[in-house]
């Protein structure tokens, strides 16, 4: 806590410590979110590909579900991580780093699949406002906080070691 003067008014600013087990519980989150927007988000009007409902296929799975898999399993491991042991702390660096991976690959992965795969794109034809909306609402939004994320508990992690 600290305290400030301001003119003749105290004030208090408190600052939260944003803790290992937030970070986790928002990459599960935002795992969970990422692996399972294809096959939900067409259920409201929210298909990127122009797929249906629960439509499975090889970009689905490589693209979504696998990060989004990773993802949730790296948050799980945050949350039961932490403490001071040097186990517990390797394995929340671990998790740490599969989160930034994951986050990697639903940034660079609907990028490559044109590449990897010899498609036109994987995002349905549409506007360049639309397809900026599907690749931050599928891809690039969810990746670049759990890289964020990621690289947080990588960092709370090292710093944990080296305090111990």
């Amino acid at each position: 806590m600290t305290d400030m003067q301001h003119g003749s008014h105290n004030a208090r600013l408190t600052v939260l410590p944003f803790s290992l087990g937030v970070a986790g519980l928002l990459v599960v989150l935002l795992g969970a979110w990422g692996g399972i927007v294809p096959f939900l988000g067409p259920t409201f009007g929210y298909s990127a590909d122009g797929a249906g409902s629960w439509y499975w296929d090889l970009a689905h799975v490589i693209l979504s579900l696998v990060p989004g898999a990773a993802a949730c399993l790296a948050g799980l491991l945050i949350m039961r991580g932490g403490g001071t042991r040097i186990f517990h702390l390797a394995v929340t660096r671990f998790a740490g780093v599969l989160a930034v991976i994951a986050g990697a690959w639903f940034v660079i992965g609907a990028l490559a699949w044109p590449v990897l795969y010899t498609v036109p794109s994987f995002f349905a034809p549409g506007t360049a406002l639309t397809e900026l909306e599907y690749f931050i609402g599928y891809f690039g939004g969810a990746g670049c906080l759990l890289i964020a994320l990621g690289a947080f508990v990588v960092g709370r992690s090292a710093t944990s070691l080296r305090t111990t």
